[in-house]
């Protein structure tokens, strides 16, 4: 840190910033190890484990930004090392809670392991139920909710529970979802050489789209997003920058007003499938129907924005007059 000024230091400390090498130059080197977050490896054990015996597994993932990212990264290397799972998204016309119903039906379809991604955690007669049928959860996630005691059954990836490690509670569900994959391949051999570092970038996506503070590794997410993801692999986001006519230089405003607001408009409406789709789709064609089909929704999004907006400024009117 010799060649930051000793100005420049004392600021970042008088602003709470105690990392200031990791914050002047963030580097995906300085984030940290999996296994320093030990529900992290307790986790990781319990889904080797299940993947070792061959057992089925089912991904159950909240259907915004951060859920879809989250799916899509367990989807991509799950899939690569022929590891046989299933997934489903969430709608918004659906409650939010994990209904107690679905346990049964994963039971009878012979799952034993299903892990959720950005929901779960408040789920509490889900996650009894599943206790009690058999059906083991890892919960990763990253709200906050007033929980009573969970059932130990269970295991739970959330940085709210663990203040007490002095560790930041603002990582996105996808960032943890990153950090489950780095310490399984300290775990299953077939996994040694897979990586999401080629997709590293779209956590940065998760960290605007949950308004997360830009801070500690957060800033590191951010930094590789807006630097890689006008290059990003993931062909159908690189297709739909180009849509957007984001092609020199991404800004936060280009992810915050353009991007995002449109990546999350399918959910709204029950859709949120066809963002996840575009992450996974190679052919051209069928790339650009997508965006198509996000756009509608968009537009659609907009449509009742303005409608809400309409309907307070009348009542406005009324009360004024």
């Amino acid at each position: 840190m010799s060649d930051i000024p000793s100005i420049v230091k004392e600021i970042l400390k008088k602003r709470g910033i105690e990392e200031i090498e990791q914050f002047i130059y963030p580097t995906v080197q300085k984030t940290f190890h999996p296994f320093s977050f030990p529900s992290i490896e307790e986790g990781c054990k319990v889904i080797a484990e299940s993947i070792s015996k061959k057992e089925k597994i089912f991904i159950y993932g909240d259907g915004d930004i951060d859920g879809i990212i989250s799916v899509f990264f367990l989807n991509k290397v799950f899939s690569e090392v022929n590891i046989p799972f299933s997934f489903y998204l969430t709608h918004r016309l659906e409650d939010y809670e994990i209904e107690t119903s679905i346990v049964k039906t994963l039971i009878d379809e012979g799952y034993s392991l299903m892990i959720t991604v950005d929901c779960g955690t408040s789920s509490h007669e889900f996650l009894k139920e599943a206790e009690k049928c058999g059906l083991k959860v890892v919960v990763i996630d990253h709200h906050i909710f007033d929980t009573p005691v969970l059932p130990s059954f269970h295991t739970y990836i959330n940085p709210n529970f663990l203040s007490r490690l002095n560790l930041k509670n603002y990582l996105s569900s996808a960032s943890l979802v990153f950090k489950v994959i780095e310490g399984l391949k300290f775990l299953l051999p077939g996994l040694e050489g897979k990586s999401l570092y080629d997709t590293f970038e779209l956590i940065g996506l998760t960290v605007l789209s949950d308004h997360l503070p830009v801070i500690g590794e957060n800033r590191i997410f951010l930094h590789y997003c807006l630097k890689n993801l006008l290059f990003t692999k993931v062909k159908g986001l690189r297709f739909f920058l180009e849509h957007l006519k984001i092609k020199e230089k991404l800004k936060v405003e280009d992810i915050v007003m353009k991007l995002n607001p449109k990546l999350n408009a399918p959910g709204r409406f029950g859709r949120p499938e066809i963002v996840l789709n575009l992450l996974m789709e190679e052919d051209d064609y069928e790339i650009m129907s997508m965006i198509k089909e996000i756009e509608y929704y968009d537009r659609k999004r907009y449509g009742e924005i303005k409608k809400i907006i309409s309907k307070i400024e009348n009542m406005d009117n009324i009360e004024d007059g």
